[in-house]
């Protein structure tokens, strides 16, 4: 019984801890995938670019 509060307590103690990583974790995620999608938005840009600058050197 006395382990079993142990645990329980390491565990209470441990959970704001635990939140904060699960947190960090969403936030990475949420950056990621923002700069993911910035990025394709830059290679679309870029691709634009060269087709007019491929066009206007063919005239």
């Amino acid at each position: 019984m006395g382990r079993v509060l142990r645990l329980q307590k390491g565990l209470t103690v441990d959970a704001p801890f635990v939140n904060s990583i699960e947190e960090h974790e969403w936030c990475h995620k949420e950056v990621v995938e923002r700069l993911s999608g910035q990025i394709w938005v830059l290679k679309e840009s870029i691709q634009v670019q060269e087709e007019t600058l491929t066009l206007s050197l063919s005239e």
